[in-house]
């Protein structure tokens, strides 16, 4: 937070102490819900060389187990019980690996990892077992992203001079306890340090400002109550640690005077497959408000993954409405922004759904494909897409052949067929506007790119007519105010989820140089083209959205099936319970890397092979084993994307990843190996939602 005009970091101690077991999946979550800025963990390793979170050395304190860490295997520790002790309500959580922590932490806040050391300090060289810590420490930093965004700190800096001498640009910290007899400034200029954690009681003015001269950031340690916190503040302190970093948020706040709220919001709205999210942002973009629902899913005679259309409808109003109702100032417009390639069907008079939402993620009429497939290039060269996929318009054509009731309906105009998107701004908006976009219309591979609109033709390629879908009018514009309960907002943008968290996280997409990576259910890689089209062979051209300076253009590559894929690998292991960047760090250990092919919806660009798959080499692989060949091949596949990009030239050095799953290092470091590319994440939450309330409020 801002203190007295300069940044002053909470960090949270052993994830959040006073509210969560420490050093566990639970502390740590607590600790980033609380708000901290930083989380600190303490880290040891195991006899088969593992590290796990734990302060002490022995197990005793904060596990059901006995006896000192570096005699227990990672399998014995796993099985403990690191809750009870705390509260009966975290009976049963488990110790973590340090990759686990990783994965919960590094994408949205910076990691400190305390290291501690087996025995006393040598005054020259370390212990060998103080070595093998470290290093592992080191090599977790280094298989998920490197040494940006953590930091190594000890009370025994001798460890701190290894690692900096083992891996440059590492941030050390010196943990300096109160009856510390040797200088810490000395030290932390011989190491290279870049901070201090001392103890809050050596924190006087003198000290602070000693080290604060040599550039040295100082967060004392542990801070919980006012008066110890008073006078850290009048020495100039960076940031304290701090076991419930809510309540010192709150103690902080009330040094500094709230400034009145002014300004107008605006609502953003993300209907994605597994629910529905709605924010509201204010003037700066910043995030003030947000509510989310869920959704289920099922699978229809056929097998094919649906959805109850008016159930979606309904989420909408759930997610948002209470949002507007209880904003404390005036909402002014919306943003929708949904899954691009859901299908649906609905009566023209009423828009009351007559079928269910058709996800994307459903079984492909084979025989329709193989009929488009001698005119693939010039369905390609039309809408941007390949023939090769089942988007909208091959599904209404199955349906249409299925149901020659729904085949009447949309002939007779009493029906109407399009994105899910479409149908929600006719069942949601007031008016008559046109109810689609061109982001969502290109994604049903009748909607002519080029001219603009459906037309006859692509349309009798596909058995159906241009009149069978809805009017098209730019994502930026006048679609009547969507309703939602008692509360009605004007709607100004309509788009695709893609395009919405690329406007989100690129700003100014037309200009940008960075490419997007768009990480959830499936792997999105989203090179921007400006306001022209550019053909690849092998990827998409994509209509991200059209704002109200026309149409910006993508090159883009999918990986489908990337957050299934993780999970089924988790299974092997019976992890599948766990959040998917999770599952992945399991794969940080591993000793080998079983070939996997991981397609369990499917590949993507640029082969489109539907046949869903999970097959892994024969041999005796652990599950953790598993999981690490299961990254291996989805890189692999964002490896080709990028070699397609570089053959034309356009692949970016640099690309911002969000999505649920650009939390997770261990997959985000590989895709970068992968792409050969730099890969940033940008952590703040809700981008989707955001970009979508962006484009409302902005206009581009």
């Amino acid at each position: 937070m801002i203190l007295d005009g300069r940044r002053f970091l909470i960090v949270g101690h052993r994830g959040a102490a006073a509210r969560a077991p420490e050093n566990t999946a639970a502390g740590l979550a607590a600790g980033l819900d609380a708000g901290a800025d930083q989380i600190e963990v303490d880290a040891g390793l195991t006899r088969d060389g593992r590290v796990v979170l734990l302060h002490d050395t022995r197990l005793d304190r904060t596990t059901s187990g006995r006896g000192p860490l570096r005699e227990k295997d990672f399998g014995q520790v796993a099985r403990l019980d690191a809750g009870s002790w705390f509260a009966p309500r975290f009976a049963g959580e488990p110790p973590i690996e340090l990759d686990d922590a990783l994965a919960i932490v590094r994408p949205r806040v910076p990691l400190i990892v305390e290291v501690k050391p087996t025995g006393r300090e040598r005054p020259r060289g370390i212990d060998p077992d103080d070595r093998a810590t470290v290093e592992a420490v080191l090599a977790a930093f280094m298989r998920t992203g490197g040494v940006r965004g953590v930091t190594m700190s000890s009370a025994a800096w001798t460890l701190l001079l290894e690692a900096t001498r083992s891996v440059r640009g590492l941030d050390c910290a010196l943990t300096v306890g109160s009856t510390e007899t040797r200088d810490p400034i000395a030290w932390a200029q011989r190491i290279g340090a870049t901070a201090l954690h001392p103890n809050r009681r050596l924190c006087t003015p003198t000290f602070v400002a000693r080290a604060r001269g040599l550039g040295l950031l100082v967060i004392a340690y542990t801070v919980n109550r006012a008066s110890e916190l008073l006078p850290l503040l009048e020495a100039g302190v960076d940031g304290v640690f701090t076991d419930d970093p809510a309540a010192m948020r709150r103690l902080l706040s009330r040094r500094t005077p709230s400034k009145a709220a002014g300004g107008t919001l605006s609502l953003g709205i993300d209907q994605g497959s597994g629910g529905t999210r709605a924010v509201l942002i204010d003037a700066s973009g910043a995030i003030v408000a947000a509510h989310a629902t869920r959704l289920a899913s099922r699978r229809d005679k056929h097998g094919a993954i649906v959805q109850d259309a008016e159930a979606i409808a309904a989420s909408v109003a759930r997610a948002a409405g209470p949002l507007v109702r209880e904003a404390a100032r005036r909402v002014t417009t919306a943003g929708l922004a949904v899954q691009r390639s859901s299908l649906v069907v609905w009566r023209a008079v009423d828009a009351h759904a007559v079928t269910p939402v058709i996800s994307w993620r459903s079984g492909a009429p084979e025989a329709l494909l193989a009929s488009l497939a001698p005119h693939e290039a010039e369905i390609h060269r039309s809408t941007g897409l390949t023939a090769r996929y089942p988007y909208g318009a091959i599904r209404l054509a199955a349906l249409c052949a299925e149901s020659p009731e729904i085949a009447g309906g949309l002939r007779e105009g009493r029906l109407l067929a399009g994105p899910l998107g479409a149908f929600l701004v006719a069942r949601l908006s007031e008016g008559s506007k046109p109810a689609c976009d061109p982001s969502l219309a290109q994604r049903t591979l009748a909607y002519d790119v080029i001219h603009g609109g459906f037309t006859d033709e692509l349309a009798r390629r596909h058995g159906l007519e241009a009149a069978f879908w809805p009017g098209v009018s730019p994502s930026v514009g006048d679609r009547g105010r969507l309703r939602l309960g008692r509360s009605h907002v004007p709607l100004r943008a309509l788009l695709g989820d893609v395009g919405a968290a690329t406007r989100a996280i690129l700003g100014d997409v037309a200009e940008a140089d960075d490419g997007a990576l768009v990480l959830g259910t499936g792997g999105f890689v989203v090179v921007a083209t400006g306001r022209t089209p550019r053909y690849v062979d092998g990827l998409l051209t994509t209509l991200l959205y059209e704002d109200l300076d026309g149409p910006i253009y993508a090159v883009e590559g999918t990986v489908h099936g990337l957050a299934a894929s993780i999970v089924e690998a988790g299974r092997r292991g019976g992890w599948d319970e766990l959040a998917p960047e999770r599952i992945a760090a399991r794969s940080g250990t591993a000793a080998r890397s079983p070939r996997v092919d991981a397609a369990i919806e499917g590949t993507g660009t640029p082969d489109w092979e539907l046949r869903h798959r999970f097959d892994v080499e024969a041999g005796d692989f652990s599950p953790e084993e598993i999981v690490r060949g299961t990254i291996d091949d989805l890189a692999a596949r964002f490896s080709r994307i990028a070699e397609l990009l570089r053959a034309s030239n356009i692949c970016p050095v640099r690309f911002v990843a969000t999505g649920g799953l650009a939390s997770s290092p261990h997959l985000t470091s590989r895709i970068g190996e992968g792409l050969a590319a730099t890969i940033v994440v940008d952590p703040q939450p809700h981008r989707t939602a955001v970009g979508a309330a962006l484009l409302a409020r902005d206009g581009r």
